[in-house]
């Protein structure tokens, strides 16, 4: 007779977890409507499923359930903060809870316990019952493993907002995604994270990603997701979107979302390689509002490879500091950028702006005075000796993208708009000012530089800076305090050509383009 070793193994670990000495439930139990059940003992299922009668409370008083499936039909639960669904217990049905608290799963919160499998086990409760909602407390939950949210549920932490210290934080200590949204069909839809910190447990390593929307499916796409205060910190990327195939990421809404400290603050990739692969997504119709993607080291926000890109709205957002702490290598692979969309290949790329936003300082810097080869330093900071002439380097780089500025203030950066092959831009309302940010004589500035893939050396009048054949439009503009300008102008008026580009200029006195 053949003996499954690695079965019996599994069987007699799983013994090993349940409660010692947990009796068996009595057969009477939860059979009666309306009636209150006290559970101060520790009672094992047996496997089996119990169906629990209409309108029943089951009050914990010290014990606990293990070990089957527990039904609920309108079930009141009374417990406090307590270990109460032990191993092997799961739950289905309708409930009467305001929402799953991992504690009733085992979970800790304290530094040295992992509460992966707790959180988890909270998470499959929401998505096999009626109750959507999973409840953290203000404190930090370790975590070794992904957790996965799936659709129409929430992950709601604690309101309190006066100390971290009483924040609900994730905080994966290995190698291992934070959260994952996702789906056992192609489409994760109606899901909600608010109140959270998810924080990588190795600020040093910058691996793996916070909020990581993924699935290997051929037409994976995200709709309806609302991320509400939530800060992602000290990851490769913050929050990021891989999506294949025909999928969307579509009517999203982030609000008062931090992406800071990561090697990328939010992404989303379409994986579109010339229609080759098949993949064809768009990102239609997301609001950004009260965001701030900062002190990320390569970029704030980052899109790319898309079949369409439209309507995405960025409402009172903060792009600044992105670049800070960058490292050669990376910026030498990738840039750095403030906000960067690139590669949106159908051509239908309208509709998509920032408003009331505000940039600053979006250049590769770190502190300090030790410069390496290739870099030099000002005294304060360090900087990579060739950044000018990277075209990789921008505040808002748009390729094959198209973009209204609306009331931005844009401070200190070596480029407000950088813009690529067959990129647009509509600019009302908008202050650009001090742009030098750095003592380097030598160091030029632009404030909408088109380019076929290089950077001017200098700027005169007579240089085709504009060389583009899309129509942009500059409303209510100003340049102001732009220093070593010098005395050059451009005098643009409505309907000029530049290099095969029309310009409309309407009430912009345009002071001074840089030198």
């Amino acid at each position: 007779m053949f003996i499954n070793m690695r079965h019996l193994v599994s069987c007699f670990l799983f013994l090993l977890t349940l409660p010692l000495f947990a009796e068996n439930l009595p057969s009477t139990y939860f059979q009666k409507e309306g009636t209150v059940y006290s559970i101060a003992k520790d009672y094992n299922l047996n496997g089996k499923t119990i169906s629990v009668a209409d309108g029943c409370v089951i009050k914990f008083d010290g014990g606990s359930l293990c070990n089957g499936e527990l039904r609920g039909n309108n079930t009141q639960i009374e417990a406090n903060y307590q270990h109460v669904f032990k191993d092997g217990l799961k739950l289905s049905g309708t409930w009467r809870v305001e929402a799953w608290f991992p504690e009733w799963f085992g979970a800790q919160g304290k530094n040295g316990y992992y509460d992966t499998e707790s959180i988890q086990r909270a998470l499959d409760a929401a998505n096999s019952t009626d109750v959507k909602i999973v409840r953290l407390l203000g404190k930090t939950y370790y975590t070794n493993a992904t957790l996965n949210v799936y659709p129409y549920v929430s992950l709601i932490g604690s309101e309190q907002k006066a100390s971290w210290l009483y924040a609900s934080q994730i905080m994966p200590m290995t190698k291992c995604d934070a959260i994952q949204i996702t789906s056992s069909g192609n489409k994760a839809t109606g899901i909600t994270l608010k109140n959270l910190i998810v924080r990588n447990g190795n600020s040093k390593e910058y691996n793996n990603v916070g909020i990581h929307i993924k699935k290997d499916d051929k037409d994976f796409g995200v709709s309806e997701l609302r991320v509400e205060n939530v800060q992602v910190l000290y990851f490769d990327c913050g929050i990021k979107a891989e999506l294949y195939g025909t999928g969307a990421f579509a009517y999203n809404e982030f609000r008062s979302v931090e992406c800071a400290h990561n090697n990328i603050g939010f992404e989303v990739s379409g994986h579109y390689n010339g229609g080759k692969n098949g993949h064809k997504v768009w990102m239609n119709f997301n609001r950004f509002e009260f965001c701030r993607f900062a002190g990320n080291r390569v970029g704030g926000v980052y899109v790319h490879d898309l079949w369409n890109c439209m309507s995405n709205v960025f409402d009172d957002c903060c792009i600044e500091s992105n670049g800070l702490e960058y490292s050669l290598s990376q910026y030498k692979s990738q840039g750095t950028f403030g906000v960067k969309f690139a590669n949106s290949y159908s051509g239908v790329t309208g509709g998509n702006i920032f408003r009331d936003s505000y940039f600053e300082i979006n250049i590769p810097r770190r502190a300090g005075k030790n410069a390496q080869s290739g870099e030099y330093t000002d005294g304060s900071y360090v900087y990579p000796s060739s950044f000018m002439e990277n075209t990789a380097v921008g505040n808002v780089i748009l390729q094959q993208h198209g973009f209204a500025f609306e009331n931005c203030v844009c401070s200190r950066n070596k480029n407000m708009v950088m813009l690529n092959d067959n990129s647009h831009i509509t600019v009302s309302g908008t202050i650009v000012y001090d742009l030098a940010s750095t003592s380097s004589g030598d160091k030029k500035r632009y404030f909408i530089e088109f380019n076929d893939g290089f950077v001017p050396s200098s700027v005169t009048t007579s240089d085709n800076i504009f060389n583009t054949d899309s129509m942009h439009t500059l409303e209510y503009f100003h340049f102001i305090k732009v220093p070593n300008v010098g005395t050059s102008k451009y005098n643009i008026k409505k309907g000029d050509m530049v290099d095969g580009g029309v310009f409309e200029i309407r009430n912009a006195p345009i002071k001074h383009l840089m030198k």
